[in-house]
């Protein structure tokens, strides 16, 4: 039995490709763009390679969408598009920094700190975004075939 022609109807293959498409195409357009959606107190906002949740101020409008170029002497060089993800939050008390910690997450500290107390930002990187995806996905399909399989074989004749 060819698989092929099953596989292209299943709501399964094409919700999961369509999705990771999206996020790839997120990922790609990163790195050329500063994608931004704030409603409230929350923010977030598609950048060097990942997204940034942030929990910040309100604004003065509800929900605000915006979306602009990076620019030519963008910082891109200096992140890497496999950064691990990281919280920053507000600083009560004088903290050196670490040496450890990535140029990205010393940056959104500094911005964390303008700002008052509850302040904070997630980084999560769209590598970490896809790889569960695509996993999960794979789980799906492979439950799907091996249902699809048992139903073939236990079919009345």
């Amino acid at each position: 039995m060819n698989p092929g022609p099953q596989l292209r109807r299943s709501l399964t293959f094409w919700a999961g490709l369509i999705t990771i498409l999206f996020i790839c195409f997120a990922w790609w357009d990163s790195r050329s763009h500063i994608t931004l959606v704030h409603w409230k107190q929350v923010e977030v906002n598609s950048t060097l390679h990942g997204l940034l949740i942030s929990r910040i101020p309100p604004w003065k409008e509800p929900l605000h969408f915006r979306r602009r170029d990076r620019g030519p002497d963008s910082d891109l060089a200096l992140f890497s598009p496999f950064d691990p993800p990281f919280l920053v939050r507000k600083k009560t008390t004088y903290e050196p920094h670490s040496t450890t910690r990535s140029p990205l997450e010393v940056n959104q500290q500094g911005i964390v700190d303008l700002f008052g107390p509850g302040t904070w930002i997630l980084h999560l990187p769209y590598w970490l975004i896809v790889l569960p995806l695509l996993l999960t996905w794979n789980a799906l399909l492979i439950a799907r075939a091996r249902r699809r399989k048992r139903s073939i074989t236990h079919a009345p004749s």
